[in-house]
């Protein structure tokens, strides 16, 4: 039997007091949430929260996706992210489907709905780190 240790941030632009997180990776992407100006609100999601959306996996099975990130800028934009080390077989699937549900509650909101995959490789190249949201998003994936 295999325990992973989970690490804990207490957020200041979060409606929990405290985020629990997969990874160091995780954690360090919430302390720079709250230090972007244009960030307003962000939680991690996780399997308690039942935030997830399906999708069909490489073996043809319907499976849920659960999404790291949701984040609400001050322009009113929201943002669903996906935080990635390793990536898995069903990754590219998950992030496809992304897509559409962001196009899809993009319409049926009014509101402007983004996602975003942010590889670990290519966060922990970038320097200096961005100091806002909407230039983060310039080095990642959409």
């Amino acid at each position: 039997l295999a325990s992973r240790k989970k690490n804990f941030y207490h957020p200041k632009k979060s409606v929990f007091n405290l985020i629990s997180g997969d990874s160091k990776f995780e954690i360090e992407f919430c302390e720079y949430l709250d230090s972007f100006d244009d960030v307003i609100s962000f939680f991690k999601n996780d399997i308690q929260l039942k935030q997830s959306i399906e999708y069909v996996k490489h073996d043809g099975t319907i499976g849920n996706y659960f999404p790291d990130f949701f984040i609400k800028l001050k322009n009113g934009d929201r943002w669903v992210v996906e935080t990635k080390g390793a990536e898995g077989i069903n990754d590219p699937l998950k992030l496809n489907r992304l897509k559409i549900w962001c196009e899809d509650a993009s319409k049926l909101q009014g509101i402007n709905w983004n996602c975003l995959y942010v590889r670990q490789e290519i966060w922990n190249n970038l320097r200096p780190k961005p100091e806002t949201f909407i230039t983060l998003t310039n080095y990642f994936q959409r």
